[in-house]
Order: structure tokens, then sequence, then C-alpha cells
């Protein structure tokens, strides 16, 4: 068996090698190789995150706004149906006719408002004076909107207005 020879300094190459490679490093510093934004792989991937960021914003806008719209015509469709149904029902024209019709029918209202789970009901009068609300101290006076459609032109319509918390659907329906 031969002797091995041994190495200058611990692991692989020699203390020469080591040395070699600094002075490499220190000459190559100022050629770096490109990188970031300056490369054009990195103006690629700004570019590809930019388009992705925008294609998020206007999915997030794009479905916002159609629940917005739907959730809307939902609210025109439920209380129109409630109007016209409170509209129809047995005894509303008698009790309009009543000398008092607040008192006849305001709890029947507001027990309906409660079970439909409505903002307000409000029963008016042709010349727009409200008999029920779901805000007692509203009740004789006069609605805000245009009443003209539903009692000239007997017509049913909803209106979109701004409420005292929120925006709110209001039917009209001739009675």
């Amino acid at each position: 068996m031969t002797p091995r020879r041994r190495r200058d300094g611990p692991g692989p190459g020699t203390g020469r090698d080591r040395a070699r490679d600094r002075g490499r490093a220190r000459r190559e510093k100022g050629k770096r190789r490109e990188t970031g934004l300056r490369s054009v792989a990195g103006q690629v991937f700004a570019l590809e995150a930019l388009i992705a960021l925008l294609v998020i914003v206007a999915a997030v806008f794009v479905t916002f706004y159609q629940e917005r719209r739907d959730t809307e015509r939902d609210a025109r469709a439920r209380s129109l149906a409630v109007a016209e149904a409170l509209a129809n029902a047995p005894g509303i024209d008698a009790a309009l006719a009543s000398p008092d019709p607040t008192a006849r029918l305001q709890d029947e209202a507001e027990a309906i408002r409660r079970a439909t789970r409505l903002d307000f009901i409000a029963i008016l009068g042709p010349d727009g004076m409200r008999y029920t609300d779901s805000q007692p101290d509203l009740i004789g006076r006069r609605a805000v909107g245009d009443l003209s459609r539903a009692a000239v032109d007997g017509e049913s319509y909803t209106e979109i207005f701004e409420g005292r918390r929120t925006t709110r659907c209001g039917p009209w329906c001739p009675w």
C-alpha cells in the first residue's frame, strides 16, 4: 500500500483555487447578468401581473354591478307583488271608505310588513295622504313621489328612492 498524498487545506480544492475564485468574482462584479425589471423576462412578468390584476378588478366590478342589479330587480318584484296583493285583498275597499281607515288598516298592514320582511308598507288615499305607515308619525302626511300614474292611469309600478338609512324600492298600486 502506498501512502496518500496530503492536500493543502480542508475540503476539495486548494487554497490557491479559492483565491483564484475570489479574484474572478471581483473582476466579474461589473459584468452582472441582467435580472429584475431591466431584463425582458422581468418586463414580461410585470406585464402579465398587471394584466392579471386588471382582469381581477374588472371581474369584481362586474360581479358587484350584477349583484346590485339583481337585488334591485328582486326588491321591485317582491314589493310590487305585496302591494298588488294588499290592494286586491278582500275588505280593503270597505276599510278605505270607512270614516277612520287608519284604525282598520294599520295593525293589518304592520302584520303583513313583518310577515313579508319588507322595510315599510304605507297605504295611501287617492290624494296621497297616508292612512297607514311603518312609522306612525308619518300617518296623515302626504307621500312624496309620482302618484299620478297609479291614481289617474291605474298603473302599478315601482320607484327607487333614497331612504333615511338606505336605498329603498317603493311600489305604487291603485286600489
